[in-house]
């Protein structure tokens, strides 16, 4: 249509939208729904012979450019998102200048409408939670957040299945904003106060709204909305919502509690990812508390809860009494996100007697921890690097397997004929793609000056690879202590037994002897003492000896250590397990860990650190970042991938966890605590009893009577209510020494828990209180 030369008439190309109009091959049907920003159209695709939804930018907004590139904005947010419970968009178009787009048609009613009138009960609730959680948890994960979480724009099909609709106000990160801060978007009475006060917001003001919809769920009122949008608004950032049990009686355990968390004031103090919220929601309905608010009682539905029972009792039992992970697994890295020159310092072989073997293996060790300190390498840790030593695997094998460009290889010949003890160390740096020597020398030091030759060896190597160190680094470089011979001996032997990831009572004990001499004979030498310190925190942490004066030890130690050197990693490392392992004081331990690996950025020890210290905060998300790294770094690690199964295990992505055991196990078969953790993670991913039943059967082809097998069983046959079965195979206690000193008291858990079940209550408390009895017996401290 031909102007009139009026450029501001936005009419005049307005044609109706009506009832068998034709636009491209849809044809529409009628008008459903109508707001701010679109219209809305049930039509006919004639192509695919489907209903959809048509929805068009209102005709008066048709020619505003920001108007337009917010509905653009829309489209482009939605359509990147594909999930069960988000509106799926099909195509975009325009129609007469008008631009609209087609997505599903969803038969249903909006949640609003939906709870109009009616009563729903703490379970529906928090189904509805728990669905349109995880399509928020999806838009997040692409970057995507709504702005506009509200019953109307959340529609529940006719299955019950939600869909979260209306990506008008969705912000995306990395793109342009078309909102400036200071302006305030949303809908009175859902927005966070981060949106009342017109500040920048991200994903965890969409929790924040979601929240304020489940309230007005169960209560029937919205927590925020007074008298006029003045005080609404004031509300929303001053005002603390009523206690939901005010409005309802018999709520679950632990619901107020994730709706004090999800509605804080303070972004920091909320729910930091819809992943965190999702896992609590799941919990509470798992529960059984819900149970009176209309569950249904039916075998078929109990089984769920069955499963998350029995798993959630076998994990206690590996939790509260036993560390029994003791074999090493191997696994290849899954990450490619770091293009630094990675780097494996390979076993040195040792030219000197045999009895000298540990003294090359703690040469090796000792240079690769100095070579963590450059920034512009990625460093494979020493207990990856360990299982190639006496290898006839070709370089190019282990360059494959590691995932490294760059071999460091060499000889250490120790001689001990004079009263200097001479050390003579021979290096080669090859480049594995191209078989290239880059670099090679041979270093001659008596043993007082070995940190020196240590120093010496990581500037060359990093000359000869072209990196240009931090200023920081080369004054960590520049730090060279001289060390009593023997001490330095003592020491390394210390190290030889003491491995923080595989705690072994003898071990520990003969590591303490080994760095109490070393002590001795150089009261100034770090090293020790910071490893003495560790030691006496993992003889508690580990249940060895409980006895709080080892704390005490622990922190005195660490004390001298502050002392003569208050700027060593070793230290920090140290003190960083005195707060985790034993203080519990989790935000302390993250500092230190955090100072460790500003001098050391590749201490693959303290990135998993503080990824286990993420995990007990609840930062799920953060700790499998963390342990992504610590696997590139450490690849062979079991202690590693274990975590990494058992962190998404408890997040509830099954999927996931089993990926990192199946590797697991594939590369060591014969590791126990692998098909437990792997059958707990079947049974709670799909149910299904055969598939963990297989699972054991995997096991026992490489495992003989194992009382760990036996007990996964038995749990599977309670889940199935064949409970004469599951008593059978647990029948002696002479049979359940998993756990060591604790000897039976594993037994007696499981058999309470199979009693109860059968609701037989006086047997279980038999049970109960024979384990109890038995943890007293050793003194024995429940963790947190």
């Amino acid at each position: 249509m031909e102007s009139n030369g009026n450029n501001d008439d936005r009419t005049e190309s307005y044609i109706p939208l009506t009832a068998n109009l034709d636009i491209s091959h849809y044809k529409i049907i009628k008008k459903i729904g109508s707001g701010g920003m679109g219209e809305v159209y049930l039509a006919e695709d004639r192509e695919l012979n489907r209903k959809v939804a048509l929805k068009f930018l209102p005709s008066h907004l048709s020619k505003d450019d920001d108007c337009r590139k917010r509905f653009k904005r829309e489209a482009q947010a939605t359509a990147k998102l594909s999930h069960p419970n988000i509106v799926t968009i099909h195509e975009v178009g325009d129609y007469n200048d008008r631009p609209y787009f087609v997505m599903e048609h969803i038969e249903g009613l909006s949640l609003k409408e939906y709870s109009k009138n009616k009563e729903l009960s703490i379970d529906q609730i928090l189904e509805f939670g728990i669905q349109i959680c995880e399509g928020i948890n999806a838009a997040h994960e692409k970057g995507v957040i709504h702005r506009d979480i509200k019953p109307s724009n959340i529609l529940v099909d006719l299955h019950g299945r939600i869909k979260i609709v209306d990506f008008g106000l969705a912000s995306v990160i990395g793109s342009d904003h078309l909102t400036k801060t200071g302006s305030t978007l949303g809908t009175i009475g859902y927005m966070s106060p981060e949106q009342v006060l017109g500040k920048e917001i991200d994903h965890r003001s969409d929790l924040f709204s979601l929240s304020v919809v489940l309230y007005e769920l169960i209560s029937k009122q919205n927590p925020f909305r007074r008298s006029n949008e003045a005080a609404t608004l004031k509300a929303v950032i001053d005002d603390i919502p009523e206690p939901l049990a005010r409005f309802k009686n018999n709520l679950p355990e632990g619901l107020q509690a994730i709706f004090d968390k999800a509605l804080g004031k303070d972004v920091v103090t909320r729910y930091q990812h819809a992943d965190d919220m999702l896992s609590d929601m799941i919990r509470i309905k798992r529960s059984g508390d819900t149970q009176s608010q209309k569950i249904s009682n039916s075998k078929l539905s109990q089984r769920p809860l069955k499963i998350t029972m029995i798993v959630s009792t076998i994990i206690l039992l590996l939790a509260v009494i036993t560390v029994i992970i003791t074999k090493p697994w191997s696994i290849v890295s899954d990450s490619n996100e770091d293009e630094k020159i990675m780097l494996v310092v390979l076993p040195f072989e040792n030219l000197g007697d045999p009895e000298d073997e540990y003294f090359a293996d703690g040469i090796t060790d000792e240079i690769t921890t100095n070579l963590t300190k450059i920034s512009g390498l990625n460093i494979i840790s020493r207990s990856s690097a360990i299982k190639y030593k006496n290898s006839d695997k070709s370089l190019s094998k282990i360059g494959k397997e590691l995932k490294v460009t760059h071999v460091l290889e060499g000889t250490v010949r120790w001689d001990k004929t004079s009263n200097d003890k001479k050390v003579r160390i021979n290096l080669r740096l090859i480049q594995i793609d191209e078989d290239v020597h880059l670099w090679a020398d041979r270093f001659d030091a008596v043993l007082t000056d070995i940190f020196g030759v240590q120093s010496s060896i990581a500037r060359d190597v990093t000359e000869a690879l072209n990196i240009t160190l931090l200023q920081s680094e080369k004054t960590g470089l520049d730090v060279i202590n001289k060390v009593h011979p023997e001490a330095f001996e003592y020491y390394l032997r210390g190290k030889q037994y003491f491995d923080i990831g595989s705690v072994r009572e003898n071990n520990l004990i003969l590591a303490e002897k080994m760095f109490l001499k070393a002590i001795e004979l150089d009261p100034k030498f770090v090293k020790p003492l910071a490893e003495l310190s560790s030691v006496y925190t993992e003889m508690v942490w580990d249940k060895i000896d409980v006895n709080q004066d080892n704390l005490k030890l622990a922190k005195s130690y660490i004390d001298k250590a502050f002392e003569i050197d208050p700027s060593s990693p070793e230290v920090h490392q140290a003190l960083g397990w005195y707060y985790y392992h034993g203080l519990r004081d989790f935000d302390m331990a993250l500092e230190e860990f955090d100072k460790v690996l500003s001098k050391q950025p590749n201490n693959s020890l303290a990135i998993a650190s503080s990824a286990w210290v993420k995990r007990r905060q609840g930062n799920w998300s953060e700790a499998v970042s963390r342990l992504k790294t610590t696997i590139m770094l450490d690849p062979q690690s079991n202690w590693y991938n274990y975590e990494m199964a058992n962190t998404f295990f408890h997040m509830r992505k099954y999927k996931e966890a089993q990926y990192y055991i199946d590797r697991a196990l594939d590369l060591q078969p014969d590791v126990v605590s692998g098909y437990l953790t792997k059958g707990m993670i079947v049974l709670s991913k799909t149910g299904i009893l055969d598939s963990s039943k297989a699972v054991i059967n995997d096991g026992r082809q490489f495992i003989d009577n194992s009382p760990v097998l036996n007990y996964l069983e038995a749990a599977i046959y309670t889940v199935d209510e064949q409970y004469d079965e599951a008593l059978a195979l647990i029948s002696s206690p002479d049979k359940a020494y998993l756990f060591g000193k604790l000897g039976n008291a594993e037994y007696h858990i499981l058999k309470g828990l199979i009693y109860e079940n059968m609701g037989d209550t006086e047997k279980v408390r038999l049970q109960f209180d024979s384990a109890k009895t038995t943890v007293e017996q050793y003194k024995i401290l429940y963790p947190e």
